[in-house]
């Protein structure tokens, strides 16, 4: 994995400077994380404290309950990491959960985070916990770290007026995994959803009726993929200066063809003229068109999809205005 700016490698950093943590997955780095972090930057000015985040190469539940079904994740580490920087914090640590980690008290992370680390202050989210002992509430974090002569300290409750149900990592990959909300799960995250790959050879079928598309093997098997259906979205091509293009993306298994292959993600990028096989490519979720379905010839799906090219050009221009 790439290192990020502002990303430290556990073993490479000291206790010297005084810092203030938090600590969580921060899947998605939603609107929820965002005001913790800024609680976290706020607090630290107030104390001459460098804010840090302390996160995890992988979920918790993975060593918790291996058995466990693994969830999908919304952001994969690298988004994760790139993400953490655009919030405030100056340094970010990240931390294998092991069975060692999965091991230590609420008292044995603390005192971990403060020798190792040099963390003076920490700060908790409104309702999460830390450490094996679960069953511990914020006043027991309380006096646990003035024992380790830490400042402990929670972050108000996040209740922004236009959502009814409460922010969260698996709220949002319900609304995308379930239900295809992307619109919904963008106003969580406080951004468009996005999916990267590499675009691969698929069978051309699309080039056959005249929408060409391009086929995407995403970066992460465990990246959480939308509801099967179409999608209007923005195709963002890093290799070529970073062109944003309005793409209609087809989440399936294209039964109109009788492929019987496993799903695929296939966008037709409306004004694209030159090759990308190779190149990565990153869809930015705005919409939900419809869901897929099989037409009755590759003419009624060639006009399906000639309106869902006007409505993803609809939608694409109405992103754009202020």
């Amino acid at each position: 994995m790439d290192i990020l700016p502002g990303y430290i490698a556990a073993d490479t950093i000291g206790a010297l400077k005084g810092r203030i943590a938090t600590v969580g997955m921060f899947d998605g780095v939603h609107l929820g994380h965002r005001h913790i972090l800024r609680s976290l930057v706020n607090a630290g000015m107030d104390r001459g404290l460098t804010p840090m985040a302390v996160t995890f190469l992988r979920h918790p539940l993975r060593v918790i309950a291996p058995s466990r079904q693994t969830l999908p994740t919304v952001t994969t580490t690298s988004e994760r990491l790139r993400l953490l920087e655009t919030t405030g914090i100056s340094e970010c640590l990240l931390l294998d959960f092991d069975s060692r980690l999965m091991r230590l008290s609420a008292r044995d992370f603390l005192r971990m985070l403060r020798d190792s680390y040099g963390v003076r202050a920490f700060m908790t989210g409104f309702n999460n916990k830390f450490g094996n002992d679960m069953t511990l509430g914020f006043d027991d974090y309380v006096r646990i770290a003035a024992d380790e002569d830490i400042e402990m300290l929670r972050a108000t409750c996040f209740e922004p007026s236009h959502h009814k149900t409460i922010i969260s990592s698996s709220s949002i990959r319900t609304l995308i995994g379930a239900h295809g909300n992307v619109e919904e799960a963008a106003r969580m995250l406080g951004r468009p959803f996005t999916l990267s790959g590499t675009v691969i050879h698929g069978k051309a079928l699309g080039r056959t009726i005249g929408f060409p598309t391009a086929n995407i093997a995403t970066d992460s098997p465990d990246k959480l993929i939308p509801l099967k259906g179409v999608y209007a979205c923005q195709a963002i091509m890093p290799s070529h200066n970073g062109d944003i293009l309005p793409a209609v993306v087809n989440i399936g298994d294209c039964p109109t063809f009788n492929d019987n292959r496993s799903r695929s993600i296939e966008a037709h990028i409306i004004g694209l003229n030159h090759d990308i096989y190779g190149m990565p490519l990153t869809l930015r979720f705005l919409k939900r068109v419809r869901d897929e379905r099989k037409f009755s010839s590759p003419q009624a799906l060639k006009e399906q999809i000639s309106i869902d090219c006007d409505i993803t050009l609809e939608i694409n221009h109405k992103a754009h205005q202020p």
